[in-house]
């Protein structure tokens, strides 16, 4: 059951988590880290559940941003080891 337009599993995570959203079509996936820096971003098709690799990024509290249809919509995330 989605409360949000998407869901990120497993959070915390150790680098390796997943995007799940709650409607298909084109989207717009962004990562911020707790300064504001972009640091990933991708764009494709939210048809499928899609693996996103942070393993190299330090630990923290990190931001998603998922934009779908005019609509921002963010999460955090935190990296631990």
């Amino acid at each position: 059951v989605f409360t949000s337009a998407f869901r990120i599993y497993p959070n915390p995570t150790h680098g390796v988590f997943r995007l799940e959203m709650a409607q298909n079509g084109p989207i717009q996936f962004n990562i911020f880290a707790i300064n504001g820096t972009k640091v990933l971003e991708w764009n494709g098709s939210s048809t499928t559940v899609v693996a996103f690799d942070l393993s190299s990024f330090p630990n923290g509290v990190y931001t998603v941003q998922v934009i779908q249809k005019n609509t921002v919509t963010q999460q955090s995330l935190l990296k631990v080891q």
